[in-house]
């Protein structure tokens, strides 16, 4: 009976042993990088004419606006970047596709000051009406957030040069592979461009 028993206890040992063991097989450890799509998301269509509605109140030269002949499709895209400490942290921006036409410069436009998180281009494309304005002219439009904007969860580093810069050149790296997936043809060129605070990022990148 002695025997027994400890035949069994061994047995059961024995099956403890190997059922943990089934989890200490090592395991690749996943690399994240900076400048790495996450995710991209179709939000939704602009018609070229309701741009130019829009626009009605805003003193712009009439040779501006009849450039504004595209209709346009706006993705959110989530990326990684850098933060101020050097850490690899989730972004997030929005890019602005001309519909009918390939072989597309990209513009990359930098907004100015945002107090309020969900005010940007990849919550609400309106909110990043300048990017809307760059794609109905026919320019490969990019907007980003800027850290601790949209999907980013950090305090923004208002007018800090490195995470600036580094925001806005992850998020054109990662809008070519985003170009790339929607079958959407890049000519090289790279425009900047940016108003108030989004004078500092661009002169920052």
């Amino acid at each position: 009976m002695i025997n027994l028993i400890k035949k069994i206890l061994i047995f059961f040992l024995l099956l403890i042993f190997f059922v943990s063991c089934e989890h200490d097989f090592p395991v690749e450890p996943v690399f994240i990088q900076r400048a790495e799509l996450i995710s991209y998301e179709f939000l939704s269509s602009v018609k070229a004419d309701n741009l130019k509605t829009l626009t009605e109140g805003f003193n712009i030269d009439e040779s501006l606006k009849n450039k504004f002949i595209y209709d346009v499709d706006v993705y959110k895209i989530i990326y990684t970047t850098l933060s101020p400490q050097g850490r690899i942290v989730k972004a997030s921006g929005s890019i602005f596709i001309p519909k009918g036409i390939d072989n597309l410069s990209m513009l990359s436009v930098h907004h100015g000051t945002q107090s309020k998180r969900s005010n940007v281009g990849s919550v609400n494309p309106y909110y990043a009406i300048e990017g809307i304005a760059g794609a109905a002219a026919g320019y490969f439009t990019i907007v980003p957030d800027y850290l601790g904007l949209g999907e980013s969860n950090i305090i923004h580093p208002y007018h800090h040069a490195k995470s600036s810069a580094d925001a806005v050149i992850d998020f054109i790296k990662t809008s070519r592979i985003a170009a790339q997936i929607l079958g959407i043809k890049l000519n090289g060129q790279v425009f900047l461009i940016g108003y108030s605070e989004g004078g500092y990022v661009t002169l920052a990148a």
